[in-house]
């Protein structure tokens, strides 16, 4: 068994240290005194732990979230109107539940060029956070996201790289300000393995504290960064 790195601690760094914590210990108190009242989102401070947790016994290692399947292959995304919503995409879905009603999500985006991307496996259990910050996208979200014109023609022209049964295959989407994680699921048929597949289309929070089990051999779908992401 490999001997546990000890670490020296001096008496500066531990008041830092201990001054940090107290300081964000009071700005996550200021939420519980009202709606939306502390300035630190709570999830990422407990992602952030989390990561603390699993270098420490060390399970984290950088870059070993995602694993780059699509290697040199060019996968583009063919240029949209950006008209094309969820709710109106029966013949790409099977089911678009999630998306009925929502006038929230139901709004056409620009239109967009044809568009590189990258497709990942996950390969170690995550959450979204942990997920989208390995890649170093989480503090600018508008530079990989993918409007639902885009991510229903990347359905149509690409549905080999959405994976086979039981993977989902998730993409960052957004309209407006308001981001959200896109989730494509593949199932059988209703009578099993012998029938049609369905291809169904869910919404989830960018901010969902769920991990991701990464024996499901899920996938991520993002627009190419201007450097392919440490894997």
């Amino acid at each position: 068994m490999a001997e546990k790195k000890l670490f020296p601690v001096t008496g500066d760094q531990f008041i830092d240290v201990d001054t940090r914590m107290s300081d964000i210990k009071r700005q996550l108190r200021l939420g519980l005194r009202g709606k939306n009242a502390s300035p630190l989102d709570p999830g990422f401070i407990l992602d952030t732990l989390q990561d603390i947790d699993e270098v420490k016994s060390g399970k984290n290692k950088r870059g070993d979230i995602l694993k780059l399947i699509s290697g040199a292959e060019q996968i583009i995304i063919p240029p949209t109107n950006g008209a094309r919503m969820f709710v109106n995409a029966e013949k790409v879905f099977t089911n678009t539940y999630d998306f009925k009603g929502n006038s929230r999500l139901n709004k056409p985006a620009p239109a967009t060029e044809k568009t590189p991307v990258h497709v990942y496996e996950i390969v170690r259990d995550t959450t979204f956070r942990q997920m989208f910050r390995s890649l170093g996208v989480s503090a600018d979200l508008n530079k990989p996201h993918l409007t639902q014109d885009q991510i229903i023609a990347f359905a149509e022209t690409h549905r080999n790289w959405l994976g086979t049964v039981p993977q989902s295959t998730f993409f960052i989407s957004s309209v407006g300000n308001y981001f959200f994680v896109v989730l494509i699921q593949i199932s059988y048929g209703t009578w099993g393995p012998g029938d049609n597949y369905n291809v169904s289309v869910y919404i989830n929070s960018f901010k969902s504290g769920d991990v991701l089990d990464a024996r499901d051999r899920n996938r991520l779908v993002i627009a190419q960064l201007q450097k392919p992401p440490v894997v």
